[in-house]
């Protein structure tokens, strides 16, 4: 009789039939944070550096994105300083975004519970070769950062909205 051993949380979590999620505990003002409702209005709140309950901790999760992108980019031989995206420029982006998907057009989430969120927000690197530069990266959802991959970034945007009419 052969004898199978399982490592890893994850490998383990697979054999099992349930699904689970890692939910964050981190937001203090839920209601108004979690509200899909409430995500463009928080965000150009932040824009206009007005005051609201929970502000500090939407930018602290922002910072620890940004520096999730920097860490990539370090350990890819990516990084260049004078070029990575400061704080205040994804910003930008994610107001000009209107908190849309470039590729899907999808509302996307600021503010998330489960930390795998579908529908969250990523800058995803038009130019793969290079890091998270201002003028190399989008706003997309999590689900379609992941699906492009390495595709290129036009291709994978046009199939994204490409609607098919079926004539009868």
């Amino acid at each position: 009789m052969k004898k199978i051993i399982i490592k890893g949380s994850n490998n383990i979590k697979s054999f099992t039939n349930e699904k689970t999620r890692d939910i964050s505990l981190k937001w203090k003002n839920k209601s108004f944070l979690l509200g899909k409702s409430n995500q463009v209005e928080i965000l150009n709140k932040i824009f206009l550096n007005e005051t609201f309950d929970g502000k500090e901790e939407v930018l602290k999760e922002i910072k620890k994105k940004r520096s999730g992108y920097r860490n990539q980019d370090v350990k890819k031989n990516r990084m260049d300083d004078t070029l990575f995206i400061k704080f205040d420029e994804i910003i930008e982006k994610l107001v000009v975004s209107k908190l849309k998907c470039y590729y899907c057009k999808c509302s996307m989430l600021l503010c998330y519970e489960e930390k795998r969120e579908k529908t969250q927000w990523s800058l995803d690197r038009i130019n793969n070769n290079i890091g998270h530069f201002t003028n190399n990266v989008v706003c997309s959802c999590l689900e379609c950062n992941l699906k492009k991959r390495t595709r290129d970034a036009e291709k994978f945007r046009f199939t994204k909205q490409m609607k098919i009419k079926k004539i009868l």
